[in-house]
């Protein structure tokens, strides 16, 4: 389920944050999809239509935006119900979050943060990093009762 979650799960979520953006914006585009055994499923979206400056922030940071959204959900709900699955799932999907901020491609696009990088992706890091601790304490909680 890790890998499900890392592989597929939360690089679609990303990519349909980003994908969301520009149909709100009526946004003609091209579309690229690669595997990668490092990263996953990534995909680049290149807009055929003028964005604003705080569209494009939008656009670039809805991916990271609908991937940690997803992983929590995914976390939420296994620390609900018996379901192990849905807490390893969910931090596969936050895990991928991380592979995603080292490579080259979302944050190197947002206009104006050249250098600013940096604290963007530590940002971004130490929250998926939270919720990441929230699902492994959730998942070692149900161990623990399991045991009992």
């Amino acid at each position: 389920m890790f890998l499900t979650g890392f592989y597929l799960v939360g690089p679609i979520a990303h990519e349909l944050g980003h994908l969301m953006v520009l149909r709100a914006e009526n946004c003609i585009y091209t579309s690229y999809y690669s595997f990668n055994m490092f990263s996953g499923l990534r995909g680049v979206f290149e807009p055929s239509c003028s964005l604003s400056t705080s569209k494009q922030y939008l656009f670039y940071l809805s991916g990271y935006g609908l991937t940690l959204i997803t992983g929590m959900i995914s976390l939420f709900i296994g620390s609900r119900v018996d379901g192990r699955n849905w807490i390893i799932l969910g931090l596969g999907s936050l895990t991928s979050i991380a592979a995603s901020v080292t490579l080259e491609g979302d944050l190197h696009s947002i206009p104006g943060f050249e250098g600013s990088e940096l604290i963007l992706s530590g940002t971004i890091l130490i929250l998926t990093a939270s919720a990441s601790v929230f699902g492994v304490e959730k998942l070692i909680r149900k161990e623990e009762t399991e045991l009992k």
